[in-house]
């Protein structure tokens, strides 16, 4: 997956800066510790440009509301989004909108990023991924 690509997810799914710059900063870590550990720094920072977009699935309507800065259609569809998703939590969401469109290696490292994940962690790069975000 290219920039461009993982540009047009984050304006797909109106992903506010500062998720966006979350994000990239844990793409930084995330690169660093590839290059430590001598794993192939390119899957890992993609998934980590993508690891929290849908992140608005987990958030509370109020928060949404605040994020959308009184943009109500923002608002409206992060509600259409949450509705979608809300089962799945933000990790799983993620990893199924990836496998969707046919991104299965980006979506098996993200799928378990989350804090409560930490045991199913398998691969070096779902390992990364997750402490980078921490």
């Amino acid at each position: 997956m290219n920039k461009a690509q993982i540009l047009k997810i984050y304006k797909e799914f109106q992903v506010p800066q500062g998720l966006i710059n979350h994000m990239k900063v844990v793409a930084l870590v995330a690169e660093k510790i590839s290059t430590e550990l001598k794993a192939d720094p390119k899957p890992i920072i993609q998934a980590a440009l993508l690891h929290d977009v849908l992140r608005m699935v987990d958030m509370r309507d109020e928060v949404l509301q605040k994020l959308s800065e009184g943009h109500s259609k923002k608002y409206e569809f992060w509600l259409k989004i949450k509705k979608k998703y809300h089962k799945l939590g933000h990790e799983r969401a993620m990893s199924s909108y990836l496998n969707s469109i046919g991104e299965k290696n980006l979506a098996k490292i993200i799928r378990h990023h989350g804090f409560f994940d930490v045991t199913k962690l398998k691969t070096l790069e779902e390992k990364i991924l997750y402490y980078a975000d921490k």
